[in-house]
């Protein structure tokens, strides 16, 4: 385990004198930062082959918060490295050597020049250690969207805001959630007893444009908007689920189905002589006038895989802006019918991927936000539902 000896500085507490949430997290960041440092990964050394760490998810959980002038040891392993992600354990220690804080994360690594998350490279296993994970209560990383959205004050993206990756910090979404809980009128504390463990889990992407947060009480549903900096940059032009369609555009409403057989899930390959021909994606198509997405669904996978559809199950919206219009995908998990088997109707070649293996193919722009969500996500979405 790599560590880091501090005390808490007066510019890191909250207004009750102790370490505040963001606080910690930037410790944490800071510690994993310096580990990278240490064995000779650090920004500059992956700048330099245009590579980037991007965080994915937190898994928090605060037994108590470290007060004003306390020692604290930070530390942190990485125990799981490889295909699409890498994970992370951190803690927070008082001076006696009790964990105070404990947090799971997961990581992509980015090709800053494709700007694509890319495969774990083999350079990359200098992080493994011996020490398994920490003995975390699973959560499930997908935040279920219920009652009815709260709209808080729009805020721009300021280059306070951005890190040495030009993105949006993850604590930095944290303030910003907190802030907008605090304009509707729910205000965020972390007042806590020493024997009360509060679960803070935040599930993030590259450029979001839109925060929902649950807390382990009921709450409301808040949805922030956040206005991007104009930019050149390719992380500007990186689009979140749940972004707005730009107004000036056409906008098209599709499905898509992630059909899932066997731990793995079926991957199309457009024909050479279409619109975006090469590039891989998830079956589906246009949804017609006066069509409900689910019906659309069952009628395109039969017209494009000559197939039937047992299982169907809705998991996301995506939205993405193309540069001349804005797609709207209605994405469902889905199984096949009994004795069916997909045909290449009209694609010109059928995969079915492993979770290892679902950056093998080039996907199209859409589908890839899809799938980098898919791979951090593979057991909560499969797993909970039996498939």
């Amino acid at each position: 385990m790599y560590t880091l000896e501090s005390r808490v500085r007066y510019s890191e507490c909250d207004k009750t004198g102790k370490l505040s949430l963001v606080g910690a997290m930037n410790y944490l960041q800071d510690c994993s930062s310096f580990h990278s440092e240490h064995i000779g990964r650090g920004f500059e050394a992956l700048a330099q082959e245009h590579l980037a760490w991007v965080l994915a998810s937190w898994q928090i959980e605060v037994v108590r918060m470290p007060h004003f002038n306390e020692k604290i040891t930070v530390g942190t392993w990485a125990y799981e490295l490889g295909g699409l992600s890498a994970s992370r354990c951190f803690v927070i220690l008082d001076e006696k050597g009790a964990a105070v804080v404990r947090a799971d994360s997961t990581w992509y690594m980015v090709d800053t020049e494709a700007g694509k998350a890319i495969r774990v490279p083999e350079s990359e296993a200098a992080y493994i250690s011996n020490t398994p994970r920490l003995d975390m209560s699973p959560m499930p990383r997908r935040i279920p969207v219920t009652g009815t959205p709260t709209e808080a004050p729009s805020i721009t993206v300021l280059q306070q805001h951005l890190d040495t990756n030009k993105h949006v910090n993850n604590a930095q979404y944290v303030m910003m959630a907190i802030d907008a809980l605090s304009s509707l009128g729910y205000p965020f504390a972390l007042e806590l007893s020493s024997n009360i463990v509060v679960r803070l889990i935040l599930t993030m992407s590259f450029s979001p444009e839109s925060i929902k947060m649950r807390q382990a009480s009921p709450s409301p549903l808040i949805h922030r908007n956040i206005k991007p900096m104009q930019s050149s940059d390719w992380r500007s032009n990186m689009t979140q689920v749940g972004s707005e369609p730009a107004a000036a555009k056409p906008v098209k409403r599709v499905v898509a189905a992630i059909v899932y057989r066997n731990n793995a899930v079926l991957a199309c390959k457009r024909d050479e002589d279409r619109d975006m021909g090469g590039l891989w994606e998830f079956a589906g198509g246009k949804i017609e006038a006066g069509e409900n997405p689910e019906c659309a669904l069952r009628r395109e996978i039969q017209e494009e895989l000559g197939v039937e559809l047992q299982l169907i199950l809705p998991y996301d919206t995506l939205e993405y802006d193309y540069p001349d219009f804005h797609l709207s995908m209605e994405v469902f998990v889905c199984t096949l019918a009994p004795n069916q088997e997909p045909q290449k109707l009209i694609h010109s070649e059928l995969r079915w991927l492993h979770q290892s293996e679902l950056l093998d193919v080039k996907w199209l722009p859409a589908d890839t936000n899809l799938v980098m969500t898919l791979g951090t996500l593979w057991d909560d979405i499969f797993e909970s539902q039996h498939l």
